[in-house]
C-alpha cells in the first residue's frame, strides 16, 4: 500500500484532521451520590477510558486506562461495559482482552482507583451487572456453558450474587433451575432494583430484539432466600414490549400492542394484577425509543 501514489500526503492529511476532533464521550452514568462516571476517548487515542468526577462542576479524573493495562502486561484491553453502585463508592467493569467478545468483570474501588477481590471470568460487556441499592453487592449473569473449554459463551445464562463483604457466589436463578422466575436456555437475563429497597424486576428476552418478559418479586425474600422466593409475571411476549423503563415504582413499556406506530405503557411494580394504563398514546410519527429520568420519560 505504500507504493500507491499520494498515500502518505493522504495519512498524513487525515491524521491532521484527526488531531482536530473533539473527545469522543460515551457511556454516562450518575451514582445516588452526585458522582459522575463516563467513557471517553482522545483524539489520537485508540480506545476509549473510564473517567470520574465527584460532582458536574468538580474536576475529573481516569479511573480506568486500558492503555496503561497494555503497557503493563503488553495486551490490547478495553472497556466493554460498566455499572456504577448507588453510593458511588464502587464500580463493575467488563474489560476485555485481546479483543475477546467476553471479558472479566472486576470491581473497582472508586477512591483507591484498585480492584477488589478477584475477577469474575467469561462475562457480556452488555450486561456488566447490576448492584443492590445498599451498594454492598452486585449482580451478575453468565452463560451456563462459558467457563467450559470450547463452551458457547451464551445461553443457558445463570445469575449470581456476589458480595463485596466476600465468601462464594450465591446463585439467584438460573436456566434449568426448578427456582425461579424461568430462566429460558436463549434468554438475555438481567436485575433491576428499582431504585427502591420493596421490589426486584426480573428482565428477560429471548435473543436481541425480541419481545420483553418481566417478573417482580420482594427484594428481601430474594435475597434472603432465592429457592422460596415467589415470582409474579408483570407481562410476557403478548403485551408486545419491546423497550423497557424503570423509575418511580413502575415499569414503563414501549408496546407495538393494538399501535402499529408503538405507546407507551405503565404497570404497577406493587399490584402486579393490575392492568396496564397508557401514558403515551399512538402518535403521529412512530416513537422509536423510551428514557426514564427522575421526575420524566
Amino acid at each position: 500500500l505504500d507504493r500507491i501514489p499520494g498515500l502518505k500526503a493522504l495519512r498524513d492529511e487525515v491524521k491532521a484532521l484527526d488531531a482536530h476532533q473533539s473527545p469522543a464521550t460515551g457511556a454516562m452514568k450518575v451514582a445516588g451520590s452526585g458522582a459522575w462516571f463516563y467513557t471517553k476517548r482522545l483524539p489520537g487515542e485508540s480506545v476509549v477510558k473510564l473517567y470520574t468526577r465527584p460532582s458536574a462542576k468538580a474536576a475529573e479524573r481516569v479511573l480506568i486506562d486500558p492503555e496503561e493495562i497494555k503497557r503493563r502486561t503488553g495486551v490490547l484491553h478495553a472497556i466493554n461495559g460498566f455499572a456504577v453502585a448507588p453510593d458511588g463508592k464502587h464500580i463493575a467493569a467488563v474489560i476485555s482482552k485481546a479483543d475477546a467478545e467476553l471479558g472479566e468483570l472486576q470491581i473497582i474501588n472508586v477512591a483507591s482507583g484498585k480492584q477488589v477481590g478477584n475477577a469474575i471470568p467469561a462475562i457480556w460487556g452488555e450486561t456488566p451487572g447490576t448492584w443492590t441499592n445498599d451498594s454492598r453487592g452486585v449482580v451478575y449473569a453468565r452463560g451456563g456453558d462459558s467457563l467450559k473449554p470450547g463452551g458457547e459463551p451464551f445461553g443457558k445464562q445463570q445469575v449470581y450474587l456476589h458480595s463485596l463483604a466476600g465468601g462464594p457466589e450465591r446463585k439467584l436463578m438460573g436456566a434449568g433451575e426448578k427456582f425461579g422466575p424461568g430462566v429460558r436456555n436463549k434468554d438475555w437475563q438481567q436485575l433491576d432494583f428499582g431504585g427502591n429497597n420493596k421490589f426486584v424486576i426480573s428482565l428477560h428476552a429471548e435473543g436481541i430484539g425480541s419481545q420483553s418478559r418481566i417478573y417482580v418479586a420482594p427484594t428481601t425474600d430474594l435475597l434472603r432466600d432465592p429457592v422460596r422466593v415467589k415470582w409474579q409475571q408483570l407481562f410476557g411476549i403478548e403485551a408486545g414490549i419491546d423497550d423497557v423503563g424503570v423509575a418511580h415504582g413502575y415499569v414503563y413499556g414501549r408496546t407495538f400492542s393494538a399501535a402499529p406506530r408503538y405507546r407507551v405503557v405503565r404497570y404497577d411494580i406493587a399490584r402486579p394484577a393490575l392492568a396496564p394504563v397508557e401514558v403515551v398514546p399512538q402518535q403521529a410519527g412512530v416513537i422509536d425509543g423510551l428514557g426514564v429520568a427522575r421526575e420524566g420519560l
